[in-house]
């Protein structure tokens, strides 16, 4: 232990997040980008020719919410789960589609600010405090940080990182057990009351861009609910995108099996095309 007289720095536990992540060399980050939106807003969003940034309650500012590579996605309410409004579009993105990235996070900034990983992380965290640096280097170095350098174990939920932080490091401590156990789709039975849940989300690595993104040429795929592909007004709205058939793909819908087999055929349908297009 260091003398009385020494100076003594507290680091800024604000940046110890991104300064961590920084320390770590960029892996190939070659993942798109998703949005995902419920029917009821595409049918909103059909009103236009783009998907634009609308004013974030939480944040103050005016976004699109988007994930690096997955479709990571709940319904606003479990009753609501087998209801046609509330139906996941996915809009797969180029990451250079995303000119103005405002802020990244290494999971789903709504869920931590409504207390859904509660028993993560102690009310002394501020959501602030994870914000990453925000360009693509960040997310490489991130991928290299917890998921071994590798995009298609980022994909899988697969990670074996085993890094040792101070007891007083919460915030990276609390990353790293969320990167490292795999999401689920129901409420912990341990906290029914709280409603405190842990979905894919809690390890998806969130961007919030400030760009619009227009139809067709911001969009490499929609990944859409396989009921609606022969309705009229999809079909509609498809043709005033002038999104063509090879950018439609279908994914198949499980009824009765509630979100966590419509996320599943989301992710395979997903990983089928990132193969195909050899990105993993």
């Amino acid at each position: 232990m260091k003398g009385k007289g020494d100076r003594a720095v507290i680091p800024n536990f604000a940046k110890r997040v991104s300064q961590f992540v920084d320390k770590f060399d960029r892996s190939d980050s070659n993942l798109p980008l998703v949005h995902i939106s419920p029917i009821s807003k595409v049918r909103l969003m059909a009103k236009g020719d783009s998907i634009a940034p609308a004013k974030c309650p939480r944040m103050k500012e005016e976004i699109i919410y988007m994930f690096y590579g997955r479709p990571a996605y709940r319904t606003k309410e479990s009753a609501s789960e087998l209801l046609a409004w509330n139906n996941p579009i996915a809009f797969i993105v180029d990451k250079s589609k995303a000119r103005r990235v405002r802020k990244i996070f290494p999971f789903d900034s709504g869920a931590f600010i409504d207390g859904h990983y509660g028993r993560v992380f102690p009310e002394e965290s501020k959501v602030s405090y994870f914000e990453l640096n925000p360009t693509m280097d960040s997310i490489g170095k991130f991928i290299t940080a917890f998921y071994e350098g590798s995009s298609k174990n980022y994909m899988a939920g697969k990670s074996d990182a085993n890094h040792v932080f101070s007891d007083f490091d919460f915030e990276l401590q609390g990353v790293q057990h969320l990167a490292t156990r795999p999401g689920s789709q129901f409420y912990h039975a341990y906290d029914e009351s709280k409603k405190v849940r842990v979905d894919e989300r809690a390890s998806a690595l969130e961007l919030q861009i400030q760009n619009e993104l227009h139809f067709p040429d911001d969009i490499s795929y929609i990944l859409v609910p396989e009921t609606i592909i022969t309705d009229d007004i999809f079909q509609t709205i498809m043709r005033k995108w002038s999104i063509t058939d090879d950018k439609i793909i279908p994914y198949q819908v499980v009824f009765g099996a509630g979100l966590a087999a419509w996320t599943g055929s989301m992710y395979q349908k997903l990983i089928e095309i990132y193969k195909q297009d050899k990105i993993i």
